[in-house]
């Protein structure tokens, strides 16, 4: 399942070291303290998603005693990643591995391999394997899952959009799709379809969908055309933040900004904010530094020999107002990212 990131915010990288999969690993650096060192291998690096989740692995490591934490940089390369997880386990240095996969399916031979010279690996907000909305452990000595159910996400979302419509009928709803060349987002679709056919949706017609791509000037564009299309359209959902900045360029350019409910997903700082003051109806909440933290967790102790309670995770139990924010919880969420 090949996959872009949610979000793709640029920071600086200064701070951080990562190594490509031409680097060189000192097979050394074990764990001669007692410490199992973890491996972090990341769909990419240069975006604030992704370096939240880092952050979360790197505080589980400090609270949980850790050893040291290496971060990879898969660049959206699954060739690379799985280059990157074959020399790691060559290299001996590493007692966990939390992956991020870039596709889901070609990770898992080399994940095998890893799992069995008893590296703990968990895969972390995509699940690894065939199936990725399942929180089931799809291989063979897999330790753990942190990962999203994409179709429970876009019900969720698509839900709202149910909510936004309470007092109007007819109402019509766009909805502006991440990228149906990912099997997460072909999912996504057809959970919004299906949520526009219940008996609770009567009255209200999903009348667009495009792609935004995870890109907010495609957003922009596309969110022009499908109002071009129906320009009476009342709610517009979409898939993740990035493409709802693009969305809002839009409507501020056809004078529609403020009186069509806006519904995103991913809770960035500004987002979240954005559905403080009114501006987004509500958000769907990520929490990747929760994430990041719960897999390190998982991995670091089942290292250790200690007990884990729980291996499978659903992204959403992370969150402390569980998968929407709205104004009535609002207050009770803070942003993990820029």
């Amino acid at each position: 399942m090949n996959r872009r990131t949610i979000l793709s915010l640029a920071v600086s990288m200064a701070s951080l070291m990562f190594l490509s999969a031409c680097g060189s690993l000192d097979s050394s650096e074990g764990s001669a303290d007692g410490k199992p060192n973890v491996a972090v291998f990341l769909s990419a690096s240069a975006n604030a998603f992704e370096q939240a989740q880092l952050a979360g692995v790197e505080a589980a490591a400090k609270d949980f005693d850790g050893g040291q934490v290496t971060a990879f940089d898969g660049a959206f390369d699954s060739t690379k990643q799985v280059a990157q997880i074959q020399d790691a386990v060559t290299s001996g240095g590493f007692d966990v591995f939390v992956i991020e996969p870039v596709d889901a399916v070609a990770v898992v031979p080399a994940l095998k391999s890893a799992a069995a010279k008893n590296i703990k690996v968990v895969c972390m907000f995509v699940a690894c394997g065939p199936d990725p909305s399942s929180l089931d452990k799809q291989f063979d000595g897999q330790a753990g899952v942190v990962a999203m159910n994409f179709e429970q996400v876009a019900t969720v979302l698509a839900t709202s959009a149910i909510d936004a419509c309470a007092d109007k009928r007819p109402c019509k709803v766009a909805y502006l799709n991440g990228d149906v060349t990912f099997t997460s987002d072909r999912l996504a679709l057809d959970s919004v379809n299906s949520a526009f056919k219940t008996p609770e949706a009567d009255g209200i017609t999903l009348v667009a969908s495009q792609d935004g791509k995870y890109d907010a000037a495609t957003s922009r564009k596309a969110v022009q055309d499908m109002f071009q299309r129906d320009p009476d359209i009342d709610v517009l959902v979409s898939y993740s933040d990035q493409q709802t900045q693009g969305a809002v360029q839009a409507l501020q350019a056809i004078g529609r900004f403020g009186n069509v409910k806006i519904i995103s997903n991913g809770a960035t700082e500004a987002a979240v904010e954005a559905v403080r003051n009114g501006t987004y109806f509500s958000e769907g909440a990520s929490v990747p530094r929760s994430w990041g933290y719960k897999a390190g967790e998982i991995g670091i102790k089942l290292a250790q020999g200690n007990d884990v309670s729980e291996t499978s995770i659903n992204t959403s139990d992370l969150s402390p107002v569980g998968g929407l924010i709205n104004q009535q919880n609002v207050s009770n969420f803070t942003a993990e990212y820029k």
